[in-house]
């Protein structure tokens, strides 16, 4: 992307002073100066404001990953609340959808798709809290909190699903390399005498362009890419059960 936009600016450049003279160019400097200002500053807002609702995305999508990583792990502490049977089949459910999680949703996610083997590890973990028993008056009260951390878990999945197909529309993309473009353009209607120093100054506003733009290709998916979000919450929240369960083994 960077060495494309710098040919383009050298390129597109080197054409125009074969057809016009550095002399012809000057003489429309104080009509393009002005042009170009008035077309940089929207630009300059423009990329400013995709890069803020993109960037706020991806940090939205680590919160909603690690609102659904604490949820799970809330439900297997509540686990030991109910019967020992409630307890075991809850747990190796909520252990089975973490991993799950990790192990097969996480890569779908990249393509922007769910993983259909996670959802039915989550509608069993559904049904087990809700057909969970009640034999002693407190249960009541840790099943209504144990509902309420499932309708975590199932909400800031969706959000997270939704996170990952929800990108930059392509309207805006045409918008965004229509500015770049014109951007860059406006910069060949200025004649200064030695070449270089004009190609040097277009090829690093080229530069500073597409990084942006790069930048917002790199944030718009926030589950897609080198820059993704990765699934560390949950996967703390796996180690979190080994220590759960090595801390309840040691009771007397």
């Amino acid at each position: 992307m960077v060495s494309g936009a710098v040919l383009f600016s050298v390129g597109g450049l080197a054409l125009v002073r074969k057809r016009v003279s550095p002399e012809t160019l000057r003489e429309n400097h104080d009509v393009a100066g002005f042009i170009l200002a008035i077309v940089g500053v929207i630009y300059a807002v423009l990329l400013a404001f995709v890069v803020l609702v993109v960037w706020e995305r991806y940090g939205e999508a680590e919160v909603v990953a690690a609102r659904e990583a604490n949820a799970v792990v809330d439900i297997y502490r509540l686990a030991p609340g109910f019967s020992t049977q409630s307890k075991l089949k809850i747990r190796a459910h909520v252990r089975q959808y973490a991993q799950s999680v990790v192990q097969k949703e996480w890569p779908t996610m990249a393509r922007g798709e769910a993983d259909d083997a996670t959802s039915h590890v989550l509608d069993n973990l559904w049904t087990e809290c809700i057909h969970t028993n009640i034999t002693k008056p407190n249960e009541s009260e840790l099943l209504g909190q144990l509902l309420d951390r499932m309708t975590d878990i199932s909400d800031n999945r969706r959000m997270r699903l939704l996170a990952s197909r929800t990108g930059v529309p392509n309207a805006m993309w045409l918008v965004l390399i229509a500015g770049a473009v014109a951007t860059i353009t406006f910069t060949f209607y200025f004649g200064l005498d030695r070449f270089s120093i004009q190609a040097g100054m277009t090829a690093i506003l080229a530069v500073v362009i597409a990084l942006v733009l790069f930048l917002i290709s790199a944030l718009n998916y926030p589950f897609t890419g080198d820059l993704r979000v990765r699934p560390e919450a949950m996967e703390i929240a796996i180690e979190r059960y080994k220590t759960i369960d090595a801390h309840e083994a040691r009771r007397p």
